[in-house]
């Protein structure tokens, strides 16, 4: 289970600086659905200023991507909204959204670059389509990491959240699973499963 120190501390933060102009999020709650996830978000403060947050940023990363990166990324936030509306299946609905909102809001700091880039750090693989990963991991709440396979092909990259595992952090999205014990670290790429080696930061 994905747990993240901070969260409660965040949430308070956000309703702080909210203010009224962001007591409503970033769409018209005049038509949402009752009992739905929408409705849900109109009538929380703090889940509200979330998704102002997120919109923000959204914005932002629109204005800067090139036309064919921003296509990727708009297609990755109509799942992401999809994912985020399915918090009828859980238990604890407010919860879920929350850490939906947390997650894909620090990714998208990543993308906006409204965080500092740390060194890539550089792997040696096998079992795979290619042998040289790189890897940027951003020491954000919650963790980013950003994975580019080299040479290139049908999937490039990744960006993916992360959460601690035993005292490893696990990143995980669609089509990507990595973790790094110790600089030994499990991949699994599209699909393939893959070994790979640290050989240190570039």
């Amino acid at each position: 289970m994905k747990t993240h120190a901070g969260t409660f501390a965040l949430s308070v933060l956000l309703v702080a600086i909210a203010g009224p102009a962001l007591a409503q999020p970033s769409f018209d709650c005049s038509n949402v659905r009752s009992e739905s996830t929408e409705a849900l978000i109109c009538g929380d403060p703090e889940l509200s200023a979330l998704d102002r947050e997120m919109d923000r940023l959204y914005s932002k990363v629109r204005e800067q991507a090139s036309a064919e990166d921003f296509r990727i990324i708009r297609a990755y936030q109509i799942g992401w909204v999809k994912g985020r509306n399915e918090s009828w299946k859980v238990d604890n609905p407010r919860e879920f959204v929350m850490e939906e909102y947390r997650e894909r809001i620090s990714v998208l700091k990543v993308q906006a670059g409204e965080v500092e880039v740390p060194p890539p750090v550089s792997y040696k693989c096998t079992g795979g389509e290619f042998q040289d990963l790189t890897a940027v991991f951003y020491d954000i709440d919650p963790p980013v990491g950003v994975f580019t396979r080299v040479p290139g092909g049908e999937w490039p990259q990744y960006i993916a959240n992360g959460w601690d595992d035993n005292g490893a952090i696990h990143y995980n999205t669609g089509g990507l699973d990595f973790v790094d014990r110790d600089g030994s670290a499990n991949l699994n790429w599209a699909g393939t499963l893959m070994q790979c080696t640290r050989t240190g930061a570039n």
